[in-house]
């Protein structure tokens, strides 16, 4: 599995300036964690919400650039994680599970998805005949970010 590459200063501010539309110096808390997620990294909601306890709404940059450094998980980290937990749920060991048991996992499980967000994913999820998702192309949407490797 391909480690990322250190990421620069400049690509930083960058990330930071593309939030700061305002062109204040600050963004706000829940910018901050979409440009962190943005950077390549995937804390959970929990994680998130520990890392930014005690700060203020708005975070500068040195304050971005501290959250940006905290050991937050990249998608490719949790790779095999999230493979194994699917397979937990493959009764017949042929690398599937039922659409409805994705959704209703996806919807009770760690950091709770809306039934919302769930359709929007499932947009790119290709289920087939049987009303069953083959969880390893799902997997490496969802680590990779890219619908081609599912269509």
């Amino acid at each position: 599995m391909k480690k990322m590459s250190k990421i620069s200063a400049g690509e930083l501010k960058e990330c930071f300036d593309a939030f700061d539309i305002n062109n204040r110096g600050v963004i706000t808390k829940a910018e901050a964690a979409m440009a962190v997620r943005a950077m390549g990294k995937n804390p959970t909601e929990a994680e998130l919400k520990k890392a930014t306890d005690g700060l203020s709404d708005n975070v500068d940059f040195n304050t971005f650039k501290t959250l940006q450094g905290k050991p937050f998980p990249t998608p490719q980290e949790q790779d095999k994680p999230c493979r194994n937990a699917f397979k937990l749920l493959d009764a017949d060991s042929n690398g599937t599970i039922p659409e409805s048991e994705l959704r209703q996992m996806l919807a009770t499980v760690g950091d709770a998805m809306t039934h919302q967000e769930i359709d929007i994913l499932m947009e790119d999820v290709e289920v087939d005949d049987l009303g069953r998702v083959h969880y390893h192309q799902l997997v490496d949407l969802m680590v990779t970010g890219c619908d081609e490797l599912i269509r």
